[in-house]
């Protein structure tokens, strides 16, 4: 018995579409697996970056408090000016950039800072207006007021900077 041509291109293409679908499926897996592969390692490297960025905030808000050690040295005793940016303008570019959350408090730390860089000025004033070569001891009085309020909020962004950090680093 013959078979008719239809029947050999039927057996053909059943033979070959396990062979088709195979590489379809093996192609489709690819594109998809390298696209989610992507998405993850993109991800990945956004939350180290981030991480990074979180970890120099609070570097960067220690830093205050030894730029403004070096401006006292100015300020309280005459000695030489030191010229430096203040680390305030990092930690609000950083906020700005990565870290919207920490808005607030950030504002209240550069409050602080900028409280205590007018104690420093109209210390400095006092100085000079009285021809003294340290602060006059009123002045001094209130250091401990203004300078606890700088210390409490760097202590409040890191606190705040330290539960950011755990969600990041959350699984």
């Amino acid at each position: 018995m013959d078979t008719p041509p239809n029947s050999e291109l039927f057996k053909a293409i059943v033979t070959i579409i396990p062979v088709v679908s195979g590489a379809l499926i093996g192609i489709l897996g690819a594109l998809v697996g390298n696209r989610y592969t992507h998405k993850l390692n993109t991800n990945s490297s956004r939350l180290a970056e981030k991480r990074s960025k979180l970890e120099l905030l609070v570097t960067e808000s220690f830093e205050i408090l030894v730029w403004l050690r070096k401006q006292e040295g100015y300020y309280f005793y005459g000695g030489d000016e030191i010229v430096e940016q203040s680390p305030m303008a990092k930690i609000e570019a950083l906020t700005a950039i990565y870290f919207e959350e920490l808005d607030e408090r950030v504002q209240a730390l550069s409050e602080a800072e900028s409280n205590y860089r007018l104690f420093l000025l109209t210390g400095s004033k006092l100085r000079l207006d009285q021809k003294l070569k340290v602060l006059p001891k009123e002045h001094l009085d209130k250091i401990g007021g203004v300078y606890g309020r700088l210390i409490k909020e760097q202590d409040a962004v890191v606190k705040a900077a330290r539960k950011l950090m755990n969600k990041l680093s959350a699984p």
